[in-house]
């Protein structure tokens, strides 16, 4: 019984040296020559999503230029401010995204 628990802690510890092993040698990146599949459809796609976005927050601001703003809309003012920021910080990010890829695919081109 002694010698099964023995085994089993060096066994234990043997796993745990080769787990920090394999954990402390970081992996090296292979250097890319082109956009990936993801970032190639991502690419495809962006301008719509950004269009779509951007139709949000117009749809948004649209509403608080209604002339019947407050009848209709004022209990709900909170709500649609945070979700105003919600859509321009959205907008924000996939211009960023969109600017990030087209930046990539220069590189790759070159």
């Amino acid at each position: 019984l002694e010698k099964r628990n023995r085994r089993l802690a060096e066994a234990a510890q043997s796993t745990t040296q080769k787990n920090e092993e394999n954990t402390a040698k970081p992996r090296p990146e292979k250097q890319r020559s082109k956009l990936t599949w993801k970032e190639q459809k991502e690419l495809e796609v962006i301008e719509q999503t950004i269009m779509s976005a951007e139709a949000d927050v117009e749809r948004i601001e649209a509403i608080f230029i209604l002339p019947a703003y407050h009848e209709k809309y004022g209990a709900k003012t909170s709500e649609l401010t945070k979700e105003l920021t919600v859509a321009k910080g959205k907008v924000e990010q996939l211009y960023a995204r969109w600017h990030e890829l087209e930046e990539l695919k220069k590189v790759f081109a070159i």
